[in-house]
């Protein structure tokens, strides 16, 4: 009895450890796909952008350009971004990676 209980612990344990490495490539790779969107709109290097880099601040950007980025965004993940809301909110880039990675979830 105890032998099948230690089992089935032991596969839920594997199955998390499977999903949790999986969501953690999935967020690398949104990175830097978000990374790629954001260095093509402001015209820099990918490693120049940290999870705590200003767009107005750190790359002298404005608002057209996170407007640019909104558009970027819409287009490559498909779905809406509310300009109004989030056009003062995707400021940094850990802000927009929360943002897309919060919608993508709900999208699966």
């Amino acid at each position: 009895m105890y032998i099948l209980y230690i089992s089935a612990i032991l596969q839920v344990a594997e199955q998390y450890k499977c999903n949790l490495n999986k969501r953690m490539v999935d967020n690398l790779k949104l990175k830097e796909e978000l990374k790629s969107i954001i260095s093509e709109v402001f015209i820099c290097s990918k490693d120049e952008i940290k999870d705590d880099t200003d767009l107005l601040t750190d790359l002298g950007g404005d608002s057209l350009d996170v407007v640019n980025i909104i558009v970027h965004i819409e287009k490559k993940y498909n779905f809406h971004v509310d300009d109004d809301e989030n056009v003062i909110r995707f400021r940094t880039f850990d802000k927009i990676f929360e943002y897309v990675e919060k919608h993508m979830s709900n999208l699966k």
